[in-house]
C-alpha cells in the first residue's frame, strides 16, 4: 500500500526555559539549512535578537520566529516562544521537517526541573490570591456569623506568607521563574545578583508573621 509522506509537524513544548544561547541555537539550525528568517513579537519586526533585547528589554512576553524556504513562497515554518511554552507549526513542506524534529528536541531538553514547573511564580500568584480568598471567607464565617474566636488569619497569613517568599525567590532565580532570558544562563548568577532582594524578601516575610500575630491577638 503506497502511502504519502507526512509534511505537517506541530509540536508544543510546554514548561521550557530557553535562554539566549538557546534560541541562537533554533536560529543557527535554521539558517544552516538555507532558511531565511524573521523575528518579530506581537508589535515589531526586528533584524536581531539583539535589536529585539534592545527594544523589548532581556525578558519579552514572547518571541515569533518564521523561517521561509528561499525559493518557495508556501513552505515555511513558525516558532512561538512564550515565558510558558515554546510552539513549533510547519503546514506543508517536507524540506522543513527535518529542522523542525531538531529544534523540537532540543527544546524539549530544556525543559524546566519538575520542581520548578510547580514551585514558581506564576503558581505562587495563583496561590496567594485564593488563598486570601479561602481564608477572608473562614474568618468572616467563622466570627462574625457563628461568633468563634478565630485562628484564621494566623494560619491564613503564615501560608500566603509562603507563597509571597516563593513567588519572590522564583521571580528572581532565572531557572525557576517563567520567563523568557535574553541573557546566556552562565552570566546570570541568582544569588550574587539577588542578595539585597533575598533579604528584603525575608524580612517582608518576618514583619508579616508578626502583623498576622498581633491581629490574630486583637481579633480574639
Amino acid at each position: 500500500m503506497i502511502q504519502k509522506k507526512e509534511k505537517y509537524f506541530n509540536s508544543k513544548i510546554t514548561s521550557s526555559k530557553l535562554y539566549l544561547e538557546d534560541i541562537e541555537k533554533i536560529i543557527s539550525i535554521l539558517e544552516t539549512e538555507g532558511i531565511k528568517i524573521e523575528i518579530s513579537d506581537n508589535e515589531n519586526i526586528y533584524e536581531s535578537i539583539e535589536e529585539l533585547k534592545s527594544v523589548k528589554g532581556k525578558n519579552p512576553n514572547s518571541i515569533k520566529i518564521d523561517g521561509k524556504v528561499t525559493d518557495s513562497f508556501v513552505e515555511y515554518i513558525t516558532i512561538r516562544i512564550t515565558a510558558y511554552s515554546t510552539t513549533i507549526y510547519v503546514p506543508h513542506s517536507e524540506r522543513l521537517l527535518k529542522p523542525a524534529y531538531e529544534i523540537d528536541r532540543f527544546v524539549n531538553s530544556k525543559k524546566r526541573k519538575p520542581i520548578y514547573s510547580w514551585l514558581n511564580s506564576r503558581t505562587a500568584k495563583f496561590q496567594i490570591v485564593s488563598n486570601i480568598v479561602v481564608f477572608l471567607v473562614l474568618h468572616i464565617i467563622n466570627s462574625l456569623i457563628l461568633h468563634k474566636p478565630s485562628s484564621y488569619i494566623l494560619v491564613g497569613s503564615s501560608i500566603v506568607l509562603f507563597w509571597v517568599f516563593i513567588y519572590i525567590i522564583s521571580e528572581f532565580n532565572p531557572d525557576s521563574n517563567t520567563k523568557i532570558e535574553l541573557e546566556r544562563k552562565h552570566e546570570l548568577n541568582f544569588y550574587t545578583k539577588n542578595k539585597d532582594k533575598l533579604l528584603l524578601a525575608l524580612a517582608t516575610a518576618v514583619i508579616g508573621a508578626i502583623v498576622g500575630a498581633v491581629l490574630t491577638y486583637i481579633t480574639k
